[in-house]
């Protein structure tokens, strides 16, 4: 076992756990699960190109003599999957655009890189997809286009329609703060947008276009993962207008406006004819891979699922109950164990605090796991929780003493969501700057 008694505390009178190898363990297995959901490696495992044939997930692409290749690249993993693509392509590449978030970069000079904002758009946004837009438009009949579409693509690639870029932060703000599920965002972003909801793929008509996705959604929808701007849209005008009623948003009279008249394409429009779209890595892969692991290291691992949803701080508590359900109740479950979850949980705001969802479920653990000899983590693979530095944070069952001894009550940080606070003050924070990849949430659980 790796969390060992190691005697009474004198104060409190609980028993204290030396819960240090336990923690290394959780960071040694996020570490090398984040190398298993590499973008640059699955890109590198899905598209080949021999002579004149582009293969992409299996599929044959024949490439004329004379034709062009181009790259369009978006999301928190755009640099990786296209410097991936400017390996493989060679001298096919004739040019294209990336567009990332912050703190990251590229290497290729054959690509332009621009630098959007994120969780909420920006000038660099705009500018990022009015190229992506001119490439697509310069494609001709033999050419094809490589859209790399990856999570946080949303907010990179920003072309509002009928709207402001104002307005258009100012909407993505309050459905964020809303706690909106991001369906509902995206349904709303996809309305609103020359870019989303298949609009790019219509731009690249009648070119060839060939969409390898990272999906950081639950479900891996393909058209919701960066507001699917390869794939024909089953949502509508309605089904935005029903998302911002959800969340309690009273839009301006120039929103309204345009959601009665940017319908986007609809499945079965003939000019996605010629467009392939397909996943090549997702939260699965990342969490199988703690999985497998952790039970090479003599710990059997649970899947609990990669698909949660829900507020951050009731799936918090949810898992600090089951794993005091295992010490306590004697679940049959061969221990040590770890269980492994992933996800996209959501935060409503209700205070004026920093953290994020990861944060806040690792803040509604700290009570409910005092005293025990169980370690959790809480990450964002993309290394960045919420508007903040923090990947996540981690929490055992010294949390809430450690707290107190400073003067801290979790309760009060939890209600005004300060969670990046409350865990910078203990040391708790998990900071591991931008990973390069994104797939969703990591949730560890070790229990001796």
């Amino acid at each position: 076992m790796l969390a060992s008694k190691g005697g009474l505390d004198r104060v409190t009178g609980a028993m204290v756990y030396d819960l240090a190898p336990a923690r290394d363990l959780l960071l040694d297995l996020l570490g090398r699960a984040l190398k298993e959901a590499d973008p640059a490696a699955a890109v590198r495992a899905s598209l080949k190109l021999d002579d004149n044939v582009l293969e992409a997930v299996g599929e044959h692409i024949p490439l004329e003599t004379d034709g062009n290749v181009f790259v369009i690249a978006f999301g928190k993993a755009a640099p990786a999957m296209a410097e991936a693509a400017d390996e493989i392509l060679g001298d096919r590449l004739a040019g294209g655009v990336v567009i990332a978030p912050p703190g990251l970069s590229l290497t290729s000079d054959r690509l332009e890189f621009i630098v959007g904002g994120h969780p909420v758009p920006d000038q660099g946004s705009v500018q990022g997809a009015k190229t992506a837009i001119a490439v697509a438009e310069a494609a001709c009949e033999g050419d094809i286009v490589l859209v790399l579409v990856s999570g946080g693509g949303s907010a990179l690639l920003a072309a509002p329609a009928g709207i402001s870029l104002a307005e258009m932060r100012t909407l993505t703000q309050a459905l964020l703060v809303s706690g909106a599920p991001i369906s509902d965002l995206n349904a709303v972003r996809k309305h609103l947008s020359r870019v989303k909801g298949g609009r790019l793929a219509v731009a690249c008509h009648p070119a060839r276009t060939v969409a390898l996705l990272v999906s950081d959604v639950v479900g891996d929808d393909m058209s919701v993962i960066a507001s699917g701007p390869t794939v024909p849209d089953p949502t509508t005008c309605a089904d935005a207008k029903a998302a911002l009623m959800r969340a309690d948003i009273n839009a301006s009279s120039t929103v309204k406006d345009a959601l009665k008249v940017n319908e986007s394409p609809k499945p079965g429009d003939p000019r996605f004819a010629n467009v392939t779209t397909r996943l090549i890595l997702g939260n699965e892969g990342a969490l199988k891979a703690c999985c497998q692991l952790a039970r090479e290291m003599g710990v059997n691992s649970i899947l609990i699922s990669g698909e949660l949803e829900g507020e951050s701080r009731d799936v918090g508590r949810a898992h600090a109950a089951l794993a005091r359900s295992v010490l306590d109740v004697g679940v049959p479950v061969e221990r040590p164990a770890l269980l492994v979850s992933g996800g996209e949980t959501t935060v409503t705001v209700r205070g004026g605090g920093n953290g994020g969802p990861n944060q806040e479920f690792a803040l509604a653990c700290v009570r409910p796991l005092d005293t025990l000899p169980v370690v959790a983590l809480a990450v964002d693979s993309d290394g960045h929780d919420g508007p903040t530095d923090a990947a996540g944070a981690v929490v055992d069952g010294t949390s809430l003493h450690r707290a107190q001894a400073v003067g801290l009550d979790p309760d009060s940080f939890l209600e005004r969501n300060n969670a990046y606070a409350f865990f910078e003050q203990i040391g708790d924070l998990i900071r591991m700057g931008r990973t390069g990849t994104n797939v969703n949430d990591v949730r560890l659980c070790y229990i001796p």
